[in-house]
């Protein structure tokens, strides 16, 4: 069934089929091309990815959100403070990946970044013309974020957060019941960051693939409560604060694109 859905593209659930890992990172060959301030370019939509992205920022790092002019982030059509919180502060560039004018534009924001944190499922990129393993090979931190990591069975499957959770055994015995969100999304995103972070502290190229599947069996673990399990007291829950509006979609992809001498 799992193989099935995959096939059609449609998020499914199936207890038992996330990677044995949250994430596996993979070391290139050479030096980033690091500033004090890191160029991140973000390919990514909704949640996990954009809060990687916002983490980023907040560490310091410069970011440029990319979008597709035909099919921009889905979460700009939902709440605006949401989208705000994860996207504030991020320059916003549109291309249009289906045109070769749009796809070399693509490829000069990731061959100018010192990040990339992207969300598409593996064979996007490879499409697109983007030789991921040459960029880190080059130097470039790739954070790759998906439903069931970049290989294996469940590689080429669709997943969102909900389902993803299921997926890694996040789920109560008995009838099936939502937990108060998506909570793989924001797990993963911030293990992505996490990682990214350290991978650019460490001087060299990687390839960090994240996936949300993977996170939440990692979260679920045996089954005891963190407190237990990692003798770390839970925190309550505070809600962040909106500290600056989102860019409106576009907004700067002129002075980006000038900036990068295109």
């Amino acid at each position: 069934m799992a193989g099935r859905a995959d096939l059609l593209g449609v998020p499914l659930g199936v207890p038992g089929t996330a990677p044995t890992r949250p994430a596996a990172v993979t070391v290139g060959g050479t030096s980033p091309r690091c500033s004090d301030r890191p160029l991140v370019v973000e390919l990514g939509s909704l949640w996990a990815a954009p809060l990687c992205g916002d983490l980023l920022r907040r560490a310091g790092c410069r970011v440029v959100k990319v979008e597709s002019r035909a099919r921009p982030d889905g979460a700009r059509s939902g709440p605006a403070s949401f989208f705000d919180l994860l996207n504030g502060g991020k320059e916003s560039v549109v291309v249009d990946p289906s045109v070769a004018d749009g796809l070399e534009l693509v490829h000069h924001l990731v061959s100018a970044a010192d990040v990339v944190v992207e969300s598409s499922r593996p064979r996007v990129m490879g499409q697109w013309g983007v030789d991921v393993e040459a960029l880190v090979d080059a130097g470039t931190v790739w954070t790759s974020i998906t439903g069931y990591g970049r290989t294996g069975p469940r590689s080429s499957g669709v997943a969102f957060g909900d389902d993803a959770a299921v997926s890694g055994g996040l789920l109560l015995d008995g009838p099936p019941g939502f937990v108060a969100d998506a909570v793989a999304d924001p797990a993963t995103g911030l293990l992505a960051a996490v990682l990214t972070l350290a991978a650019l502290g460490s001087g060299r190229g990687h390839l960090v693939d994240a996936s949300l599947a993977g996170t939440a069996g990692w979260l679920a673990g045996d089954g005891r409560e963190p407190d237990v399990a990692c003798g770390v007291e839970v925190a309550p829950p505070r809600a962040r604060r909106v500290g600056a509006r989102a860019a409106l979609l576009g907004a700067d992809t002129a002075s980006v694109m000038a900036g990068l001498g295109t």
